[in-house]
């Protein structure tokens, strides 16, 4: 069955207008692609899972952080998110995008796996923008504040 999810996956990467490449393990599958997100080139991730049933989707930002700044900023962000989050590694600096979703065995078409992608570029685009505005001290918490709760 988690064959069928992958396929799934693809499906919808394809429809996406995006290539990947599959990495398949005994009870997983690792999917690569990258696509564009408003100007930039993001790498994504999905990760499919057999048990739990859940497929991640992950991408890391392609940009550095600075440490405090871009801790309460990804906090902020995410009590706004209700589905999807932005995880601030403070060791290396970095910020990841994650969404996650859980599948069930019936599974017929890649809908769910559509969402999962578009919402991911969204999200990149609107809230990683406000991120990449912060770290290159283009906008201040404030600034942040006012964009993201106006929406």
């Amino acid at each position: 069955m988690i064959k069928n999810i992958c396929d799934l996956v693809c499906s919808a990467i394809v429809k996406s207008g995006a290539k990947y490449d599959v990495m398949s393990y005994d009870d997983s599958y690792d999917i690569f692609f990258n696509d564009y997100v408003g100007e930039d080139f993001i790498n994504f991730h999905f990760e499919i899972v057999g048990n739990p049933k859940i497929v991640v989707l992950t991408s890391k930002l392609p940009f550095g952080c600075k440490k405090i700044d871009m801790s309460m900023a990804t906090s902020v962000i995410n009590d706004y998110l209700i589905n999807g989050s932005f995880d601030f590694d403070i060791k290396e600096g970095s910020i990841t995008y994650r969404i996650t979703t859980c599948w069930v065995e019936e599974m017929k078409d890649s809908t769910p796996f559509e969402y999962l992608i578009s919402k991911a570029k969204e999200d990149i685009k609107v809230y990683g923008g406000y991120l990449k505005d912060i770290q290159e001290d283009k906008i201040d918490f404030n600034t942040l504040h006012e964009r993201i709760f106006k929406k």
